[in-house]
């Protein structure tokens, strides 16, 4: 537990250290209930700030439907309001809903998942007029291993994850390749209901351009 504490401390350091390199800071809550076994809900909201704790570009509410068929496999669907105050990508405000489906598997310590998306994206300016929409497929693949566990349900989880988004519909401003992340985060559980999670991000974007993102997200199982 101390080599644990020792781990997470040198790691805020670092990133304190380095904290000018990230170009978004994105502070979420997860307030998960769980019903009839193997149904959760979850609301999320969530703020994207420029850096740490300049401009707020975004700030969403999201709602999941969670479904876990079984050990392996797992789907939902979701709906996001996105109010976008000085984001960089879009103006307006975005309505979004998606559908996801995503598999898992075991290799020694390490777990190997698969997860494919559907995005749509629908934009509307602040005179609420419809001007766009994006069909928008997302496949993330990553491997997780345990660092750390013991018998009272703590546990500290090491994630590698790359993300890429492809739009595949639009009415404006429509480009096949999207984005891709690369990065990995840290998943603490304190114990049955709370949780943390780290997450650095390398996000590459057409034309070259990329940015740095930090998420900061605690969660809450009911």
């Amino acid at each position: 537990m101390k080599k644990t504490l020792l781990l997470l401390t040198a790691s805020i350091v670092t990133i304190k250290s380095y904290s000018q390199i990230y170009e978004e800071s994105r502070y979420q809550l997860m307030f998960n209930y769980k019903f009839k076994e193997k149904n959760t809900i979850s609301f999320q909201p969530e703020m994207r700030v420029q850096d740490f704790t300049k401009n707020t570009t975004i700030t969403l509410w999201r709602l999941l439907y969670i479904r876990q068929w079984n050990d392996r496999v797992h789907s939902h669907i979701g709906a996001d309001w996105f109010n976008n105050w000085h984001n960089y990508d879009v103006s307006g405000h975005e309505l979004r809903t998606h559908i996801e489906t995503g598999f898992k598997e075991k290799f020694g310590k390490w777990t190997y998942f698969n997860r494919y998306r559907l995005d749509y994206r629908n934009y509307f300016t602040n005179d609420w007029e419809y001007t766009k929409s994006v069909f928008r497929f997302r496949y993330m693949i990553n491997w997780s291993r345990d660092l750390y566990h013991n018998e009272k349900g703590q546990k500290l989880t090491l994630y590698l994850a790359n993300e890429v988004f492809l739009n595949i519909a639009g009415t404006k401003h429509f480009n096949i390749f999207d984005q891709n992340r690369l990065g990995g985060y840290l998943v603490y559980k304190l114990n049955s209901t709370i949780s943390i999670r780290g997450t650095y991000w390398w996000e590459f974007r057409k034309n070259n351009n990329y940015n740095h993102q930090l998420w900061l997200q605690l969660g809450f199982s009911f």
